[in-house]
């Protein structure tokens, strides 16, 4: 599979408890979805001084944009998604077709 619709980075704290390991497992998921739909690569990292997931997303050799954050929310994956497309969305116009298009699908 080509990887043309960028790339997807969630970063989540190095300590995490049972909490974080939640909300990876739901903002995971959402990602997912996303990054199957625009046929983007996931990574993910653990990173010092976070007190939450975030999410960060770039295409086209762009600098990393922050399309998500999760501290203080408790979202369904759902509601991530939506944020998270909109985001995406908005820093690559190009991939939203794509997106209403998966939905229209499920």
């Amino acid at each position: 599979m080509a990887f043309n619709g960028g790339k997807f980075r969630i970063c989540i704290p190095l300590v995490s408890g049972v909490r974080i390991r939640e909300r990876f497992r739901t903002v995971g998921r959402a990602v997912v979805r996303i990054a199957e739909t625009v046929e983007a690569e996931i990574e993910v990292s653990q990173k010092k001084h976070l007190l939450s997931v975030w999410v960060y997303y770039t295409h086209s050799g762009k600098k990393w944009s922050t399309v998500y954050f999760d501290y203080g929310k408790n979202w369904r994956e759902d509601e991530v998604f939506n944020s998270i497309r909109g985001e995406v969305s908005r820093l690559s116009p190009h991939h939203e077709n794509l997106i209403l298009q998966s939905e229209q699908v499920r």
